[in-house]
C-alpha cells in the first residue's frame, strides 16, 4: 500500500502489480528477502556447532517437515 502511494497510486488500482512496483522502485523482491532470512537463520544455526541455540528455531531447524 506505501508503494502504491510513493509511485502515486490509488490503494485500489489493481493495474500494477507489486513486482512491478517494487521493480520501479528498486526495492528486493519478497523471495530474495525471505531466501536471505533463511540463509541468515542458517548461518546463526551452524555458528553454534556446541548444541546449537538454545532456542525454539533450533528445535524446527534440526526437524524436517516430512519426518
Amino acid at each position: 500500500m506505501v508503494a502504491k502511494w510513493i509511485m502515486g497510486l490509488q490503494n485500489k488500482n489493481t493495474q500494477m502489480d507489486a513486482f512491478t512496483i517494487c521493480f520501479k522502485l528498486g526495492l528486493p523482491p519478497i523471495h530474495q528477502e525471505m531466501c536471505a532470512s533463511r540463509a541468515r537463520l542458517n548461518y546463526k544455526l551452524k555458528a553454534h556447532t556446541e548444541g546449537g541455540l538454545n532456542d525454539w528455531l533450533q528445535t524446527l531447524y534440526d526437524t524436517p517437515p516430512w519426518t
